[in-house]
């Protein structure tokens, strides 16, 4: 028996054009299976919230767009 995999809550053209920005760089890899992120040294500086808001992770902070 296979699992399934967890369909994306996120929207879908919000979804691309994440993955569009994670390309432009790549040294970064896109992480998360249902909530993607990218992380360096251990430390997440992007995801991508299940409505499709981009957070970046300043330092120890993150922020999202109000």
């Amino acid at each position: 028996m296979t699992a399934k995999k967890k369909a994306s809550a996120i929207p879908a053209a919000k979804l691309a054009l994440y993955e569009k920005l994670i390309a432009t760089d790549p040294s970064i890899e896109r992480k998360g299976a249902t909530i993607p992120y990218t992380s360096a040294n251990g430390k997440m500086f992007t995801f991508l919230s299940p409505t499709g808001e981009l957070g970046f992770g300043y330092g120890t902070t993150y922020a999202l767009p109000s």
